[in-house]
């Protein structure tokens, strides 16, 4: 009897022994994958530091592109009323005081931006540091999803860092925008998602982020709605029913909110439906042909052609593996719906695909998880040679402010949007088509009024020639030109 309980022990002895070295392994695995996301994050943040609190300032000829901070400017001017007027005079940061006032998207991130001030200070370091943690917490989220899906650790944390090393991650990651602020809540959506429909449901969470994810980025709301179609499509029955409710309720939430501060702020509706019409059918005239040529220079620049055929490449992997094929059909079609059924605001913003980022990262992963499967030496040497191309590519590409510039030294010129012309206390801001004085120019360089810390107003067409003549080495901006002396009055005077 005795040498049966030593029998009978053996084989559980066995088997423990080959468990405990499983959980060793995916300890170390996974020790591995966060300590290779940290050094891809520690160089990131080396990469951006130096530029975190540069002055907001205008890039001239640089076609009204927020790579030269505007938007950081705009947000960061809605913060400080929320912070200096109140939460209910500054309407949620919506309202700036003496009658601008700027809502046309989601309200959160004027509440984060106060945050962030609260925190460093009102300046520009808030903006660009909110825009930072945003970008860090998403390399996290994406690289959690990732594991999420099956890729290993380390392998996953390869696939972020590649993914996130092309220049719309490393130039436009520390530029405060909804797209920007909102990253990390669609990813996290993603993730809670994925779990539901896994069977691993937790529907507070995901209504939760639902709503936050919509209350950062109209692009959200797309996400989720799309997601929704696809748990149907899915016909899982009721064990994806709760999953629905959550996040169709979390999508409800975030848009009424949404919906009833732009018309607190805005006084209606009509502004917003405006403002979605341009940006639907604004770019009417293109023809096809151009905007997908617009569209292609946007991905070349700002992606870089290794990584244009990691994300073909990984797309089909991504759709082919059974396991990445909603997330990754979910990412892709919000960010492809998002820019054609709003082409006149992709045809204008580079930066307008920013989203595309969580295709990329998957598209990556898949391609790592199969490569991994596979454990043929050709394809890995393969898959390396690309990841190795994307990286160098993309961290040796020229900015989008050199691409806007060709690389000119405009110091003199960036010093007009910076401080206040001697012996004037108009903001020397001018449009020939500003019939009138007093009318406001908030639209037209919001730096300056963060800088200043005064409303922007234009001054009459006679006025400002009157200064140039008077004053011909001080620079005007006239018509997005930063101009002095004749050449200013040439804009000015023109018939």
């Amino acid at each position: 009897m005795a040498q049966h309980v030593l029998d009978d022990s053996a084989p559980v002895a066995t088997d423990v022994q080959p468990r405990a070295r499983r959980r060793s392994t995916r300890a170390a695995q996974r020790r591995l994958g966060w300590a290779l996301l940290a050094i891809f994050a520690a160089v990131f943040v080396v990469r951006v530091a130096p530029g975190l609190d540069d002055p907001f300032s205008y890039v001239p000829s640089g076609g009204g592109l927020p790579v030269d901070s505007y938007n950081d400017a705009v947000f960061s001017l809605g913060g400080r009323a929320l912070r200096d007027v109140g939460v209910v005079d500054s309407k949620l940061g919506g309202d700036w005081g003496a009658g601008d006032h700027y809502a046309d998207h989601p309200p959160l991130v004027y509440s984060a931006t106060a945050f962030a001030q609260a925190v460093t200070g009102d300046n520009e370091l808030a903006a660009r540091g909110l825009a930072l943690v945003a970008s860090l917490a998403a390399m996290v989220l994406l690289f959690l999803l990732l594991i999420e899906l099956g890729v290993p650790p380390p392998l996953a944390a390869l696939s972020v860092g590649v993914a996130l090393s092309v220049p719309m991650f490393v130039d436009y990651g520390t530029m405060l925008d909804t797209l920007m602020l909102g990253l990390p809540f669609a990813v996290a959506y993603l993730l809670i998602w994925q779990q539901s429909i896994d069977g691993r449901a937790r529907p507070w969470a995901l209504g939760a982020v639902a709503a936050l994810t919509v209350l950062t980025a109209w692009e959200g709301a797309l996400l989720i709605a799309i997601t929704l179609a696809i748990t149907v499509l899915l016909r899982r029955g009721r064990a994806v029913l709760g999953t629905i409710v959550a996040a169709g309720a979390g999508l409800a939430a975030g848009l009424a909110a949404t919906v009833l501060w732009l018309v607190w702020v805005n006084d209606g509706l009509g502004h917003l439906v405006d403002q979605g019409l341009q940006r639907a059918g604004g770019g009417a005239s293109l023809s096809v042909g151009e905007y997908l040529d617009r569209q292609l220079t946007w991905l070349r620049d700002l992606f870089g052609i290794p990584a244009l055929v990691l994300l073909v490449a990984g797309v089909v992997a991504a759709v082919a593996v059974a396991r990445f094929r909603p997330v990754a059909i979910a990412a892709l079609a919000t960010s492809l719906v998002y820019a054609g059924a709003f082409h006149q605001g992709s045809w204008q913003h580079d930066y307008w695909n920013y989203w595309l980022l969580i295709t990329l990262t998957l598209a990556a992963g898949a391609l790592a998880l199969i490569a991994s499967r596979a454990q043929r030496p050709v394809v890995t040497a393969a898959l390396a040679c690309l990841a190795v191309a994307v990286v160098v590519t993309g961290f040796t590409a020229r900015t989008p402010v050199y691409l806007r510039t060709g690389g000119a030294d405009l110091a003199p010129e960036l010093a007009a949007t910076r401080h206040a012309v001697p012996g004037e206390r108009w903001v020397p801001v001018v449009q020939p088509n500003a019939a009138r004085a007093g009318t406001s120019a908030v639209w037209t360089l919001p730096q300056e009024r963060f800088n200043l810390g005064v409303p922007l107003r234009f001054s009459t067409p006679a006025r400002a020639a009157d200064f140039a003549r008077r004053h011909p080495t001080y620079w005007l901006i006239v018509n997005s030109q930063v101009v002095r002396g004749d050449d200013a009055l040439a804009l000015l005077t023109a018939p």
